[in-house]
C-alpha cells in the first residue's frame, strides 16, 4: 500500500553536453511545443507533487542557470562537474536534499512528455516492502535499450544493459526509461555503494537495484508508453517530440468538437493548460478570427481536455462563425493585455 502521506522531492539530471543536438543552446533548453523541455520536467516534478526540487547541471550552462534562477527561483541547483554519470549525477543533488526524509524521483531535463500519472504510478510502487521502483515501457525495437527483467511475482530483478544481455534477455521487450524513484536516504545510501567499475568509468543509477536487492530491498516496475518516455538527445529526436505533442494536443481538441487535423499548438511557456483570458487565433474565410477564452471549466487541472464546442464559453464578435466552423490551422497564444 501506497504511503501518500511521505513527502516528495525531485532531482531533474541536466547536466549533458548535448552535442548531437549541434547547438549552442543547452540540450534541454531546446523547446518542445513552445516550451523548454526542463521547463516540462520542472512541471512534471510540481504536478507529482514534489515538494523539492533540484536540478543537477554544469556549471558552463549559462543560459540554463539564468532561465531557472529567473522563472524558477525556488529550485535549488546543484553542479555536476565533471559528468561521472547519472548515479554520479544524483548523488551531486544530496547536499541541497539534506535533512529531507521522504520519497525522491530522478526525472530527465531532456525528456518532456511524460505524463504526471505516470510518475504518481511510479510513487505508487513503493510501499513499506518496496524501496524502488523503476519506470519501464514496451519498445517495439528495443534494440540498445536496457533490459528490465521481472520475476514471476512481477518485481524487478535486474537491469541488465543490452550489450550484456544474453539471447533471451535481448528478446524482453520491456525496456529501461531511466526514470526511478525510491526512498531518498536507501538511495543515497546505496549510491556511496555504486562504483565505477565499467568500460566507461561512470557511476551507473541502475546499480542501484542489484545493490537494494542484495539488501533484500524489493524493487518493482511502473510502465508507461514508449511515445510518453521520449528522450531527446538531437535535432530528429526533438522533431519526433514535437510530433507527438502535436498529434496528442489536435486529438485531445478535435474530441472537444474544436479543430482540425493540422492544427498546431504552442503553450504560453510558463503553462500547461488553457487559461480563461488566452487569445486563439483560427483562420476562416481567408481571413483570422479571433477570441478570448472566458469560462473553461477545470482548465489547469484537466488541460485542453477542458475546452468545449459552447459558444457560452467564447467571446465572439457579433456575426463571427460558431468555433466548430473555423478551420485550421489554431495557434494558442498569450493573452492580450
Amino acid at each position: 500500500m501506497t504511503d501518500t502521506a511521505r513527502p516528495r522531492a525531485a532531482v531533474i539530471l541536466a547536466a549533458g553536453k548535448g552535442t548531437r543536438m549541434k547547438s549552442p543552446l543547452p540540450k534541454v533548453m531546446h523547446a518542445v511545443g513552445g516550451r523548454p523541455m526542463m521547463d516540462w520536467s520542472i512541471a512534471l516534478a510540481r504536478e507529482a507533487g514534489a515538494e523539492k526540487i533540484v536540478a543537477v547541471v554544469h556549471p558552463s550552462q549559462d543560459v540554463l542557470i539564468g532561465h531557472l534562477k529567473l522563472h524558477h527561483p525556488d529550485i535549488a541547483i546543484a553542479f555536476q562537474d565533471p559528468p561521472q554519470g547519472t548515479g554520479h549525477a544524483v548523488r551531486c543533488a544530496q547536499a541541497a536534499l539534506a535533512g529531507f526524509d521522504g520519497d525522491l524521483a530522478v526525472l530527465y531535463g531532456d525528456s518532456p512528455l511524460v505524463p504526471a500519472g505516470t510518475i504518481e504510478d511510479l510513487f505508487g510502487t513503493l510501499s513499506a516492502s518496496t524501496g524502488l521502483g523503476v519506470l519501464g515501457f514496451e519498445a517495439e525495437e528495443p534494440g540498445l535499450y536496457g533490459r528490465l527483467i521481472t520475476a514471476e511475482d512481477g518485481s524487478l530483478e535486474a537491469i541488465v544493459e543490452a550489450r550484456e544481455a544474453s539471447p533471451h534477455q535481448l528478446r524482453v521487450r520491456l525496456c529501461n526509461s531511466g526514470v526511478m524513484a525510491g526512498r531518498a536516504g536507501d538511495m543515497f545510501r546505496l549510491l556511496a555503494k555504486v562504483t565505477n567499475a565499467n568500460a566507461k568509468g561512470e557511476y551507473y543509477l541502475t546499480d542501484l537495484v542489484g545493490l537494494a536487492r542484495a539488501e533484500g530491498i524489493r524493487c518493482a516496475v511502473a510502465i508507461s508508453s514508449e511515445d510518453d518516455l521520449i528522450g531527446c538527445d538531437s535535432k530528429a529526436d526533438l522533431a519526433e517530440a514535437e510530433g507527438i505533442f502535436q498529434k496528442k494536443r489536435r486529438r485531445a481538441l478535435m474530441e472537444a468538437w474544436i479543430g482540425r487535423e493540422s492544427a498546431t499548438f504552442r503553450l504560453p511557456p510558463s503553462r500547461l493548460a488553457l487559461d480563461p483570458g488566452d487569445v486563439i487565433r483560427l483562420a476562416h474565410d481567408g481571413r483570422e478570427v479571433e477570441f478570448r477564452l472566458v469560462s473553461v471549466a477545470d482548465a489547469e487541472a484537466r488541460g485542453i481536455e477542458a475546452v468545449r464546442q459552447d459558444r457560452a464559453a467564447y467571446d465572439l464578435p457579433p456575426g463571427d462563425p460558431r468555433p466548430a466552423s473555423l478551420a485550421s490551422p489554431v495557434v494558442f497564444g498569450t493573452p492580450e493585455v
